[in-house]
Order: structure tokens, then C-alpha cells, then sequence
């Protein structure tokens, strides 16, 4: 067999039965080659050929397995996201808008609201959040000051069935929650006192989860997890 191959000659060609052949210099030269390949050549044609079938096997394990394979990957990526949020105890110092943390504070009291803790976020070092909770009426109210952005005021029910209801006074971002997570949002102006009584008002008629002080943390971290999990899947899809 004969191959014809571009390069730099060096003045002989090597044949496989040893000898060499003189040939003058040139650019394009032949190589002589025994008609009956070499154990080598055997075993790397082998190797080739494996590798092909091995690419063209996965290529059909991909087509066949893809959506399996994708929401494997998925859940573990979901799942790592799910448990890195972290509520935490803290002493805040100083507070971006005072005012507006002692005008809530003040008007909570009124609504029956006893004051848990200072606390912050890790994810959001800079999220400052005051929590109260109302014992009778087992609900939540926490408000979050941060610098830059408006101090925002939510008020948080959570049933036995894993469900919850949220009144807030955060922008609508417009797009959709997760199953269970009602959100309402303040878009006219109203007192602490009517977004209170409306929550009281409109919420399920269901088992509603007591509250306490050792309760808040764990139960913050559960709805923001389930929350973030649900957006992160949106994005992936």
C-alpha cells in the first residue's frame, strides 16, 4: 500500500524491510508500506474503531436518557441550594431608616405583637430584619431595612399542611410563587392596623401553626427555601 504524504524529505524513505532507499530531496514523498498491516497498526485501528462505537453509544444514551440525566443533575443542584439559607440572630447597631423601624415597631405593639429578635441573613449580610410575633392570632411580622431600598413591613401565616399565606409591602416582582405560598401585595395606602385585620380577615379558614420565639428562625428558612427552589427551577427551565 502507498501513501502519499506532505512534508519535508530527508534524503531516504525507511521500508518496512529495513532498507533504505536513496531519493533526492523534495517536498511530497512516498511511503512504502507492506501490504499486511503490523500487530500495532492492528491494535490501533482497533482502539479507533472502539472509540467510535463507544461515541456513537453515548450519543444514543444521551437521546435516550437525556431528560433523566438533566433532572438527576437538577435535583442536585436544587438540592444544594435548598439548605444554604440561614436566618441568624444578631445585634444590629444601626439601622438604615430608624424612623421608619420605630413607627412599625410602635404600631406592631398595638396590634398585639410581642418583639422576637434582631436577626440577619446570610446570604444578604446587609438585610436587617426586626421579627414580632401575635400569639393570639399566630402570625408573624417581620421588617426588613436594608440601605438603599425602601424599609418593607410582611406579615406571615403558616398552616399545618405546609401551606402559608404573606401580606407585604414589597414590590410585586410579577411573576409566579410556588404552590401553597399566597402572597398578597399592598398597592394602595393602608395603615399596619388594616394590613393586619385584612390578613386576619382573608386568610384560610384551616389549622394555623402556633408561633414563638425558637419557632421564627426555623420557619423563615423553610418558606425562603422552598421559595428560592421554586425560582431556581423556573430559571433552569
Amino acid at each position: 500500500m502507498f501513501y502519499l504524504k506532505q512534508g519535508l524529505h530527508f534524503g531516504f524513505v525507511v521500508v518496512r524491510t529495513g532498507k533504505k532507499i536513496e531519493l533526492p530531496p523534495r517536498l511530497w514523498y512516498i511511503e512504502l508500506m507492506s501490504s499486511s498491516p503490523s500487530k500495532e497498526e492492528v491494535m490501533e485501528r482497533f482502539r479507533k474503531s472502539g472509540f467510535i462505537v463507544l461515541l456513537i453509544g453515548c450519543v444514543f444514551a444521551l437521546i435516550l436518557l437525556g431528560p433523566s440525566i438533566k433532572s438527576m443533575f437538577a435535583n442536585l443542584f436544587y438540592k444544594a441550594l435548598q439548605s444554604d439559607i440561614q436566618v441568624m440572630p444578631t445585634t444590629i447597631k444601626e439601622w438604615a431608616r430608624p424612623d421608619a423601624v420605630e413607627i412599625f415597631s410602635k404600631e406592631l405593639a398595638e396590634c398585639g405583637f410581642v418583639q422576637i429578635g434582631e436577626f440577619t441573613i446570610n446570604q444578604s449580610d446587609r438585610m436587617k430584619i426586626l421579627a414580632f410575633m401575635q400569639p393570639e392570632k399566630k402570625i408573624y411580622a417581620m421588617v426588613y431595612d436594608q440601605y438603599g431600598k425602601p424599609a418593607l413591613l410582611d406579615f406571615y401565616t403558616f398552616f399545618e399542611d405546609g401551606t402559608s399565606v404573606r401580606y407585604t409591602t414589597a414590590e410585586n416582582p410579577l411573576r409566579e410563587r410556588p404552590p401553597g405560598k399566597q402572597i398578597w401585595y399592598v398597592e394602595e395606602a393602608m395603615s399596619i392596623r388594616e394590613l393586619f385585620d385584612k390578613m386576619v380577615q382573608e386568610r384560610p379558614k384551616k389549622p394555623i401553626l402556633p408561633v414563638s420565639k425558637e419557632g421564627f428562625a426555623p420557619a423563615l428558612e423553610k418558606y425562603m427555601e422552598e421559595v428560592s427552589l421554586w425560582d431556581s427551577k423556573n430559571f433552569m427551565n
